[in-house]
Formats: structure tokens, sequence, C-alpha cells
């Protein structure tokens, strides 16, 4: 860090903090959080053991917070970026950034809302011993000796004031160093516009992640990482720890980067809406692995140009192909390598080396089908894809100068400029039709966009 940071201890209440909470004057960014927004990472044992250490007087661990305030005043005229964030925070009535403490601060603002009931134990409060039973095991139920004790236990705190957005970046990963933060949660933590686009294609598409990812999964970031390692595979053909990095921050020194941005790239953007909106009927059981396959299929289908007319079926078949192959004994030899394996086995084994054997294996199983029952069409070459100049004289000429129903008038002069007049293919292109003068047309421009954008 370019400056020492200033900190200092301060103490509050559980019930005064647990209202700040409540009135939502914690900022919880995403990037600085082990589990996912406004959920905790932590089981409901957890969370009971931590109620349980708050009342014993041992959860004594700070809450790392940055004064929003102070950091705005700070920053102005140094960081224009840091001020630029810490002012929106400030306008929007939050008093506090959290760095570290995520999951206790939920802790105390679900029990508060009696979402889940403390340990049934002996609590001694001062000259009395307490006995919570299942009767008198929430916030609202619990005696009122044991409650006050319970609101008026302090809360340490550390407090940061000078400090950039990028070293609240640091910080975060800095007082988590011991606390093991698994991989996903550590590249996370670098700022980018890439972390907010694989977090809001999560959002997104959570019922979907949910078919095959367990909540304690979802909570641990498994479901973004999960969405790292597609896009990794689209644009590097590979998955492993140094890509997904590598979107993330420069591996060599850690500063933040200038990432590409994926969100502009609509064939990506196709196949994930495709690939969750498929999966959401259900997986059978499939783990992340195998679900990881079929977006494979789709991702290289969409590069060899070939078109899937009926999602919902062709995903049906997959699906019971691919579960028929996990449950069966049947052994197959691996190529490039001296072992016979069930496909099952491979499941669990590294992409590199074994996925290519379980595309090759599930293709020869449903494409037939597929291509039979018309779920899959080949497209022409991409490059085939848009009418040439001649073309559309031609079309002109087959349309007698009018459009296609006649009432129109095109004047000759006016047929190149593509903002009055567009070459549009009557059997979509997208669903297998070629670019030929006997499958198109001249029509006005805003017809043409107007169909385009339905």
């Amino acid at each position: 860090m370019n400056n020492r940071l200033k900190s200092s201890w301060k103490q509050m209440s559980v019930k005064e903090f647990t209202d700040i909470k409540l009135a939502g004057k914690i900022k919880l960014e995403q990037s600085f959080q082990r589990g996912t927004d406004d959920t905790s990472s932590w089981t409901e044992l957890d969370k009971k053991s931590y109620v349980h250490s708050t009342l014993k007087g041992t959860a004594t661990n700070p809450i790392h917070l940055v004064n929003i305030k102070d950091a705005m005043e700070f920053n102005e005229g140094i960081d224009p970026e840091s001020f630029k964030y810490f002012a929106k925070q400030h306008k929007r009535g939050k008093e506090w950034l959290s760095i570290d403490g995520n999951n206790r601060s939920i802790t105390y603002k679900d029990f508060r809302n009696c979402t889940f009931k403390m340990k049934h134990e002996e609590y001694h409060v001062s000259r009395y011993v307490v006995q919570v039973n299942k009767d008198y095991d929430t916030y609202n139920t619990m005696a009122p000796n044991l409650c006050e004790v319970y609101n008026e236990t302090l809360v340490n705190l550390i407090i940061y004031s000078n400090v950039t957005l990028k070293q609240c970046a640091e910080l975060f990963r800095d007082v988590n160093r011991g606390k093991s933060l698994n991989d996903q949660q550590f590249r996370q933590s670098y700022l980018s516009e890439f972390a907010d686009y694989v977090r809001a294609k999560r959002k997104k598409h959570l019922k979907s992640l949910e078919k095959f990812l367990s909540a304690a999964q979802i909570r641990e970031l498994d479901g973004d990482a999960f969405i790292v390692k597609m896009i990794s595979f689209a644009y590097y053909g590979e998955c492993d720890k140094d890509k997904f990095d590598k979107m993330y921050f420069n591996t060599k020194n850690g500063h933040i980067e200038g990432l590409r941005l994926f969100k502009s790239d609509s064939n990506l953007n196709t196949v994930l809406l495709n690939f969750f909106k498929d999966i959401s009927v259900g997986t059978n059981k499939l783990s992340s692995n195998a679900v990881f396959d079929y977006f494979i299929l789709l991702w290289n289908y969409s590069l060899d140009n070939i078109y899937i007319d009926n999602h919902k079926e062709f995903y049906k078949l997959w699906l019971k192909e691919y579960s028929d192959l996990r449950i069966s004994e049947v052994l197959y030899k691996i190529p490039g390598r001296n072992l016979m394996t069930s496909f099952h086995e491979t499941i669990k084994k590294p992409l590199k080396g074994f996925g290519q054997f379980r595309q090759d294996t599930i293709k020869a199983k449903i494409e037939l089908t597929a291509v039979e029952s018309g779920y899959l069409i080949q497209q022409g070459d991409m490059k085939h894809r848009f009418y040439t100049t001649m073309q559309k004289y031609e079309l002109w000429l087959k349309q007698d100068g009018k459009t296609p129903d006649g009432k129109k008038e095109i004047p000759m002069e006016e047929i190149y400029d593509h903002t009055k007049w567009q070459a549009d293919h009557i059997k979509s292109w997208n669903k297998g039709g070629l670019t030929t003068i006997e499958n198109g047309q001249l029509i006005e421009a805003s017809v043409n966009n107007e169909k385009s954008n339905k």
C-alpha cells in the first residue's frame, strides 16, 4: 500500500450494531464477501454457535469496517474513482463499508428476525442460570434477562478511514489470509467489470445453477466459478486456475487491469442463455462436470454453425442418453491412455484428455436421432451470410422493382442504401436458411430491423 492505513478500535453493543445492519447502513460490497450478497456462507449450526459465543462473551474477533464519510473526504482530489464510489454510497445513506465480518453481521440480523433458533443450553446470567429450551429459543421468545445480556454484549470493530477502493480489496485479502479464501472468493476480490458480469449471470440464472449445485456450494461461490469455467473454455479452450485468474487480475503483479469484458459477445451470451434455459427443467442429479459437458456441446455446435431448432427436445434427448451412459457398466478404451474405464469414471477425471472422449461418445449416441428429428440443422459458412450488392440487384429484378407484396415501388437508386432497403432471408439464417435468390427478398430496412428484434 502507498500509505499506512489509519485504523481505530470501536465497540458497539450487539443491539446497536444489529439496528444499523437492519437499517441498511452497512454496505456489503460483493467483491469483499466470502458468500453471496446478503446471504451468509455459514450454516445454521455456525450461526447458532456464534450466538452462543456472543452470550458466553467469547465472540471477540473484530469486524472490519470502513467509515464511508471519512473515506470519501480522504479520496477527494486524490483518487477520483474511489471518491466517486464512496460519495455514491454516502448519498445512498450508507455509513459503513464491510470489509470483513459479513457472516457475523448477517447472523445478528437473522437472529433478530428469528430465522433460526439458538442452542438449547444453560446460560449464566448474573446470579441466575437460564435454561433455553424449544419454547424460548428465538430472539423474540428468549428470557428477558438473557435478551438483555445479548443486546448489551459489545461487538469489537476496527474502523478504517484513509483508504482507497483498491486498498479495500487488498485489505479484504489480507485479513482473510489465515482463513483460507477459496480460489473464487480470492479472485473476485479484484474489482473489475468482469467480476460484476459474472455475479450478474449468477443472479440471473440462480434457479438453473441450483439444479446441480447445493445451497452451500452457491454460498461458497461455486456458481460464479462454474460461469468463469464456461467463459474460460469459450475463449481459451482450456479450464485451469491460471486461466481463471487471468480473467480477474494480472497474475504477475496482482494489479487490477482492464480485462476483456464478455458481455458484448452475442454468440457467447446466446449459448449461455440457451444452456441455462435448457437445464432449468432439471439435471437428473448430474454432477457439475457432467452438466459442463452439455455446455461444451452447445458451444462447439455454435462454432460449427450448427443450429438447434428445438432446445427442449434436444436437451431431453441429451439428458437421457448421458444419464444412461453414466450408469452403464460398459468399459471403454480411452484414446492415448492405457486403461479401460467406465463412462462414469471419466466424469471425475480432468477435462483435458477425457472431455473429448465424453463428447465423442455422447454425440455418437444422439446426433443421428437429433438430425433426423430436425433438432440439429447445419448452417452454411458464416462468410456467405450476407447478400452481395449483385444479389440485391437480382432480388430487385425478381420483385419487379417492388416490395414483396407489390404495394410499394423500390427506386433503383435506393436499393444499395441499407438505411432504406435491406436483403432479408425468407427462412432465417439462424434456422438454416441459405443466402440465395430463392430464399431472399428486398424489404424496407425498418421492417427488417423490427423482424430482427423479434
